[in-house]
């Protein structure tokens, strides 16, 4: 009986003390994970820069178009949002363009007077929330009233491979002549800003332009052609064949590198 009592004795003291570890272990298992989440929480609140992937991820997959609608008054209508990192601190931005109506700024009915906003959002981490950084706005007249084919280009870029994204907008205005202005938004000087060409109308006069213009990306450089215009063409037929401007964005200014005709 003794022995039967003793080897009893002995399975309650092994299993008391399994409980005992087990219970220590998760304990110091559950005081370290506390430490890292304490930790994590620390360096979201002190050290943005120091962000891991997933923190990034959760704050760039935001419900943006819920933000811009409630707490900032774009207007009517979101064209597009793209995400990236202009400033080169390794965090995303949120770049945007909206489109809406006039009306309401000139006190009447101004079916056709429409702006562009073009703007940037950045996350402020000690406040925990979106703010503008940038914001521009342009006016103009346009045939739709959905904002459809208003803005023709909006493209994110590194023309320069410093690791700072620029942003290509351009924005086609109403009528047969098909004008299109553009530019590129970059961060410049310490802040984000509009970046244009600087060639004054004269040149383009001189190069026959009439209107018909398009924008696009190649080999880093931003193409612009449109057909040349010769004296005493008519809208429909121009004769000059097509020019092409190539623009290199050097990390101040739009520099023209190359322009050429072909027939």
């Amino acid at each position: 009986m003794r022995s039967k009592g003793g080897f009893t004795l002995f399975i309650i003291i092994a299993i008391v003390a399994l409980v005992v570890s087990v219970g220590v272990g998760g304990f110091l298992m559950f005081r370290e994970k506390n430490a890292r989440v304490s930790q994590e929480s620390l360096s979201l609140q002190e050290s943005p820069i120091k962000l891991t992937e997933e923190s990034k991820n959760r704050v760039n997959t935001l419900d943006i178009e819920k933000f811009l609608n409630v707490d900032i008054d774009i207007g009517e209508t979101l064209l597009f949002k793209k995400e990236a990192d202009f400033d080169g601190d390794e965090i995303k931005e949120i770049a945007f363009v909206s489109f809406y109506n006039l009306s309401e700024k000139y006190g009447e009915y101004r079916p056709y007077d429409f702006a562009a906003r073009v703007g940037i959002l950045k996350f402020n981490y000690q406040k925990k929330e979106w703010g503008l950084v940038f914001d521009d706005k342009k006016e103009l007249v346009y045939e739709s009233k959905s904002g459809k084919g208003i803005v023709e280009n909006f493209e994110i870029v590194d023309f320069n491979q410093d690791k700072k994204k620029e942003l290509l907008v351009s924005i086609r205005s109403s009528g047969t002549g098909g004008y299109r202005s553009w530019f590129i938004v970059a961060f410049v000087d310490n802040k984000i800003q509009i970046i244009k060409r600087s060639l004054p109308t004269e040149f383009y006069e001189e190069k026959g332009f009439e209107g018909h213009n398009t924008i696009s990306i190649v080999d880093n450089f931003i193409q612009e052609e449109f057909p040349v215009y010769l004296p005493g063409d008519s809208n429909c037929c121009p004769q000059g064949g097509t020019q092409y401007l190539y623009f290199k964005f050097d990390g101040l200014q739009l520099v023209l590198e190359k322009s050429e005709v072909k027939k």
